[in-house]
């Protein structure tokens, strides 16, 4: 962490995971900002969208 932004970066199989590890670091304190540069697998969020349509 460097004046309160975090980097993040890495690969994990589905996109939540990404997305769940991001708003989970922005909830630590003194956290400001969080640099995004997860990479994922698996766009699990979208498949979830078209689910029942």
């Amino acid at each position: 962490m460097r004046d309160g932004v975090v980097s993040v970066t890495g690969s994990v199989p589905e996109r939540s995971s990404a997305d769940i590890a991001v708003r989970l670091m922005r909830r630590v304190n003194g956290v400001v900002g969080v640099v995004d540069r997860l990479s994922w697998e698996w766009d699990d969020l979208r498949q979830q969208r078209w689910v029942g349509v």
